[in-house]
């Protein structure tokens, strides 16, 4: 049982706690389509019928979308699992129903295409959950190697350039809204109102500093793509033995259960130990083949996968005929099923390779990564990164800073506006153009800062708009490994409550929980968001990614946690 478990943790080590999101339904509608047309349709040769059964494929599909939007990022990891399955039996149930409303039917009985495509859901999102894992660690591990290989180049160069950044665009901006203002008081009369003022402000935020921030964001993610990390996990793939015989375990309830729903109890059984015996041959074969001829892990992988489609397969698929050929529509069906099955088979050894590889051998990786780049090439990635992390700090700054000073200033003027004091109105424009001097000033990299001055500063940015209130632990009182990104999370959650929820009253609160920083952030507006995802959002995404906003009794809650 221990040995078991031992060899099935790598994979669960992946497995996120959030199975159902709209990533794994999306990436699952290709298998929805397929499945009806390939393996359900008695009749391929007929286009009306391929139409009919993608139409069905993709109804079926979108029956779980109201379940997905409910429970994205939401819910416990048994809750997510138990709504995986139920969701894959929903849409075999939808499809069992709707069959007929096209003139067609579905050979399984309702239950059993219930059950057949619950575990066949659950499965896919599992998969898609522990390729996002996958992922995600080798894309963290792949910048911890280069930022080792970094170090170590600026200790040999001692080279310290860096890209200048071109800001004149956004300062000549900002001075030609300085002297619209300044125009304003000098003309009295004559000049703009504070509502035209506020939309002075409107358009600048519109043209020179929202589009720039995420260009700038953009050009700076881009730069990861060009790496090719995929390329080096498949080079690991001959470095690692497929797990055949674990991988043939977990999805042995979806095979039995795919195998007694086209024949009868004692066929499907027999099947199934013929099967695994098989598999359980061939990899002793193959292993005793690669011994012998003193051969590697790579020649024992391709050998195994030669030997299953090859010796395996045709056998298997000729004792299904022998017992469940009346079970089927067609013989001609029963090879689509039989290939695709060998297809599902194949991808999930191949993946459970990867995914052993980046779980057992991340210095495998690396080293793999070491020769897929030449040294001239990892040094044009880091001149890439370098210019990336630039524009991205630009960007942050366009977008926390300079947005942030120009879209309070905007409701500064539009709270005047809406004043029965007149008199204020010069006043309250001479605070803008204060808040605008601090944004002339040409861009430069701030160096670290302690958490806590950083937010004291947000709030009195935000003073005579809202009333901030901030508790903070003392950990935020000193400069730490990543306190920026906790500010900055701060920051972005008190704006876009402001911004968007209209807020008036916001409390912040911070607590430090082991090596992990948890954030609330409540105030008294509305639950409201962009619907286009901009910088912010992305901010989220990295940094938060368990990032929700709930409505409660007070107004809006935003909670976090991010590693401190």
């Amino acid at each position: 049982m221990k040995r078991i478990k031992n060899d099935v943790s790598p994979y669960t080590a992946f497995i996120q706690d959030k199975l159902v999101t709209w990533t794994a339904f999306w990436s699952t509608i290709p298998v929805s389509v397929i499945t009806a047309v390939l393996f359900i349709n008695p009749d391929k040769s007929n286009t009306e019928g391929l139409l009919t059964w993608t139409a069905i494929g993709l109804l079926s599909h979108a029956s779980m979308a109201p379940f997905v939007h409910h429970l994205n990022k939401k819910g416990s990891r048994r809750t997510h699992f138990l709504m995986a399955f139920f969701l894959g039996a929903l849409r075999g149930v939808v499809l069992n129903l709707i069959a007929p409303l096209f003139f067609v039917a579905d050979p399984l009985p309702i239950y059993v295409r219930a059950l057949n495509s619950g575990f066949a859901f659950l499965y896919y999102f599992v998969i898609i959950s522990i390729i996002q894992g996958v992922w995600g660690k080798f894309e963290k591990d792949l910048r911890e190697f280069l930022l080792v290989f970094a170090s170590a180049n600026s200790l040999t160069s001692g080279s310290t350039e860096t890209t200048d950044i071109d800001d004149s665009e956004r300062q000549d901006a900002i001075a030609r809204l300085g002297k619209l203002l300044e125009d304003s008081i000098s003309q009295e009369s004559d000049g703009l109102t504070l509502r035209q003022q506020a939309q002075a402000i409107d358009r600048v935020i519109a043209k020179n500093i929202r589009p720039k921030s995420s260009q700038r964001w953009k050009t700076a993610e881009l730069v990861w793509p060009q790496i090719h990390p995929w390329r080096v996990i498949k080079n690991s793939f001959f470095e690692t033995k497929s797990p055949v015989m674990v991988v043939i375990i977990m999805i042995l309830p979806l095979s039995i259960l795919g195998g007694f729903s086209r024949a009868s109890f004692f066929n499907a059984l027999l099947l199934q130990i013929f099967a695994i015996l098989m598999i359980f041959l061939i990899c002793d074969f193959a292993d005793r083949i690669t011994h012998k001829f003193n051969q590697g892990i790579g020649f024992n992988n391709l050998l195994y996968l030669l030997l299953y489609i090859f010796l395996q397969s045709p056998i298997i698929y000729y004792s299904n005929y022998l017992l469940n050929l009346s079970s089927y529509p067609s013989l001609q069906n029963m090879v689509q099923i039989q290939v695709g099955t060998m297809a599902v088979a194949i991808a999930l050894v191949v993946t459970g390779t990867m995914i052993l590889s980046v779980y057992n051998s991340r210095e495998e990786a690396l080293i793999q990564l070491r020769k897929f780049l030449p040294e001239d090439k990892l040094q044009d990635i880091l001149a890439a990164g370098q210019i990336s992390n630039e524009q991205s700090d630009y960007a942050q700054y366009l977008h926390a800073e300079v947005q942030s000073q120009l879209t309070a200033s905007k409701l500064l003027l539009l709270k005047a506006a809406e004043s029965d004091f007149t008199a204020m109105s010069t006043e309250t424009t001479r605070q803008v153009l204060a808040r605008l001097e601090l944004l002339k000033t040409p861009y430069e990299k701030k160096v670290a800062r302690i958490p806590k001055v950083r937010l004291e500063e947000l709030t009195q940015t935000w003073r005579g708009l809202t009333r901030i209130k901030m508790d903070l632990p003392p950990e935020l009182e000193t400069v730490s490994k990543n306190g920026e990104i906790i500010s900055q999370l701060i920051e972005e959650s008190v704006i876009n409550a402001i911004r968007h929820g209209k807020a008036k009253n916001v409390k912040v609160t911070v607590w430090i929980e082991g090596d992990i920083c948890k954030i609330e952030v409540q105030d008294d507006g509305k639950l409201k968001s962009t619907k286009k995802p901009g910088l912010g959002s992305t901010l989220f995404q990295v940094f938060a990614p368990d990032w929700k906003l709930k409505t409660n009794d007070a107004g809006t809650l935003a909670t976090m946690s991010t590693p401190f």
